[in-house]
C-alpha cells in the first residue's frame, strides 16, 4: 500500500508500525544523519588543496598537518586516501638528513641574498656559495 505523504498521512503510517519497526526506523534515521554529517564535513575539506591529490604521501601529510586544527584528521586522511597511522608516524619522525641539509642550504642562500640587499640573482648566489665551498648534498 503506497504511503500518503500529505499532512497527517505519515503520522498514521508511523502509528501503524510496531514498536520494533519504529526503533529500527529511528536507528536508521540516526545512522543516516551521522553519514550526512560525515559527508558534509568531508565536503568542507578544501578538495583542490593546491593539487595535493596528485602529489605524494609526504605532501598530503604536510597538508593534513597544516589544516589539522580546522578539520578532523581522520576525515582528511580518508579524503586524501592515506592512513591515519602513517600520518601520525610521519608527524613524530625526525627530519631526514637530506631535509636537514636542504634546510641549511636554504638558510645560506637567504643569508647570501640578504647580504646583497636582495639585488642578486641565482647565478651570483650560486657562485658565492661555491666559492665558500657550500654544496647541495654532502
Amino acid at each position: 500500500m503506497p504511503v500518503n505523504c500529505t499532512h497527517g498521512g505519515s503520522e498514521s503510517v508511523w502509528n501503524a508500525l510496531t514498536g520494533d519497526e519504529q526503533r529500527l526506523m529511528q536507528a536508521e534515521n540516526a545512522r543516516l544523519k551521522r553519514e550526512l554529517a560525515r559527508i558534509s564535513e568531508e565536503q568542507r575539506i578544501p578538495k583542490k588543496s593546491g593539487g595535493v591529490f596528485c602529489e605524494g604521501v609526504q605532501v598530503k601529510y604536510a597538508t593534513i598537518r597544516k589544516h589539522e586544527l580546522a578539520y578532523a584528521v581522520c576525515l582528511m586522511c580518508r579524503a586524501f586516501k592515506v592512513s591515519r597511522s602513517g600520518y601520525y608516524h610521519w608527524r613524530g619522525r625526525a627530519p631526514s638528513l637530506r631535509a636537514q641539509s636542504r634546510e641549511q642550504l636554504d638558510g645560506r642562500v637567504r643569508k647570501a641574498f640578504q647580504a646583497e640587499k636582495a639585488r642578486i640573482g641565482s647565478p651570483r648566489v650560486t657562485r658565492r656559495l661555491q666559492a665558500q665551498r657550500v654544496y647541495r648534498w654532502p
